[in-house]
């Protein structure tokens, strides 16, 4: 049905670089199509990630690095196999923190899975929070492990704090270790996600340098460059003609 309603269109405004070329292509070319980022407030979400953290959500004093993602407690984001992998890893002998942050229908399930695995001291679920951002400003590295996203918000804002991200290859994945100039980019399965990971604990002062570049870095993804990229839409909306 899409297509044929996306043809009706003067033009057609997708949420990241991939998911254009991806339309682009299904619709053979023959639709005037582009694509401009969601707009991102950074002063809020830099504001909000200085309020004081509640106590119980302070991981300061957990194993080093610590690791935070956020999102909905749903199958597509990947929560119950980054637990795996978690586990996996804290096999193999490293010390980490994961930190899951949001609710959703596999709540009770990963709970329940974090506590028949003994992972309570090491693997942490908030629960749903007004603001995660306190808590994504104290992390070392955001781990986004979705199946499927159109473009992640929750990456470009963990960005903005200056929080480096690894990120499976959903669309739009590719574009935001792009516009970090740093971070890490894995495939969609498992092991990919896995060798990923771990070769940020076997190498953890690149933290330290991804962090470094994200100071100059991170404003790409705040208000002020996205309205810029909005206007340049709105310019060649308007300079459009209009179908009869």
């Amino acid at each position: 049905l899409w297509p044929k309603e996306y043809a009706k269109a003067d033009k057609v405004v997708c949420v990241s670089k991939y998911c254009e070329e991806k339309a682009r292509e299904e619709m053979h070319g023959n639709v005037n199509i582009t694509h401009c980022y969601n707009l991102i407030d950074d002063r809020k979400i830099i504001t909000l990630s200085q309020m004081s953290i509640p106590k119980k959500w302070d991981f300061s004093d957990r194993a080093k690095p610590v690791f935070v993602t956020v999102g909905r407690l749903s199958p597509e984001k990947g929560y119950m196999r980054l637990i795996k992998i978690a586990q996996n890893l804290f096999t193999e002998g490293f010390l980490f923190t994961l930190v899951i942050i949001g609710g959703g229908p596999e709540e009770k399930s990963l709970q329940k899975y974090i506590r028949e695995n003994n992972l309570q001291d090491r693997v942490f679920l908030t629960g749903s929070t007004a603001n995660p951002h306190c808590i994504t400003n104290k992390a070392d590295c955001f781990i986004c492990s979705s199946f499927a996203e159109g473009y992640s918000t929750v990456c470009a804002e963990a960005a903005i704090l200056g929080i480096p991200v690894i990120t499976t290859a959903v669309p739009g994945g590719a574009e935001i270790i792009e516009t970090c100039s740093c971070g890490l980019l894995t495939d969609i399965d498992d092991n990919s996600l896995k060798a990923g990971i771990r070769s940020v604990l076997e190498n953890q002062s690149i933290l330290s340098d991804w962090k470094q570049t994200l100071q100059t870095t991170k404003y790409r993804f705040g208000l002020q460059s996205r309205v810029k990229e909005l206007h340049v839409l709105f310019d060649e909306l308007y300079e459009l003609p209009l179908k009869k």
